[in-house]
Order: structure tokens, then sequence, then C-alpha cells
């Protein structure tokens, strides 16, 4: 008989085998947190195609939006915040805040 090589057999894992897999799944893949994310993609596109035609292309501000608008990208997929300066949270929506880490 061959012996099971997991994790969730070794001490200390008793009972905890199968819910963190649900927890982020639960965390990725709820409805509200998707939907959420869907309508923070146009919201941050707008914030930097505004500072892009207000303050150009090479200015920090449009820079950092860039960013967080690529970031977003990435947040749908793996999880994480967006990082602003605490200047520029301000602009954001109160509704999308708790995606920002003030940075």
């Amino acid at each position: 008989m061959r012996k099971k090589k997991e994790l969730f057999n070794k001490p200390g894992w008793e009972g905890v085998s199968g819910f963190w897999l649900e927890e982020v799944r639960d965390l990725m893949c709820k409805e509200v947190r998707s939907h959420e994310i869907s309508n923070l993609v146009p919201a941050l596109h707008g914030l930097w195609n505004r500072a892009k035609i207000e303050k150009g292309g090479n200015h920090n501000d449009t820079i950092i939006w860039g960013r967080a608008y690529k970031t977003l990208n990435e947040i749908e997929k793996h999880g994480g915040c967006i990082k602003l300066p605490l200047h520029l949270c301000f602009e954001l929506p109160e509704n999308f805040q708790k995606f920002v880490e003030i940075a």
C-alpha cells in the first residue's frame, strides 16, 4: 500500500483539509468582489486618461494611475491591493477604497 504524501496528513493540520481552498475561492470568485473590480477597471482607466490629458503623459500622477490600472488586472487573478499615494486615494470613489493600500 502506498503512503500518501499530503501536507494535511501531517501533525497540526488535522481538520484543515479543503478549508483554505474554499476560502480562497470564495474571496476571489464571489460575485460581489468580481463585480466591484469590474466597475473599478473603467474608473481607474478614466482617472489615468484624465491625468494624461490634464497633466501630461510623463507626470507622476499619470504614471501612478497607469500602474494602478495595470495592477488591478493582476488583482483580478491573484488578489492584493492597489498602491496609491494619499493624495490620489481621495480621487478614487469611496466604494473602491477597500482595494487600495496607501503607499
